[in-house]
């Protein structure tokens, strides 16, 4: 069984931590995209959604380098 901060944990229990970790990083990553493809800003799609990589990538999709921010 494995320990996670001296606590016990079913193989089960481990599995459903990393689905909804998982789930929840790569909702952040699409929201930032979005942020920063429409503000056309890396760092406020990065604020605004919880993941500065998300909105990098939002911002290198949008393609035009006429940020407001």
């Amino acid at each position: 069984m494995p320990v996670i901060n001296g606590k016990y944990y079913t193989e089960e229990e481990v599995r459903a931590i990393k689905r909804e970790s998982s789930s929840d990083d790569f909702d952040k990553f699409l929201i930032s995209g979005v942020i920063g493809a429409v503000t056309g800003s890396s760092i406020v799609g990065g604020l605004l959604g919880g993941s500065f990589l998300g909105g990098l990538a939002g911002d290198l999709l949008e393609g035009d380098d006429d940020s407001w921010f």
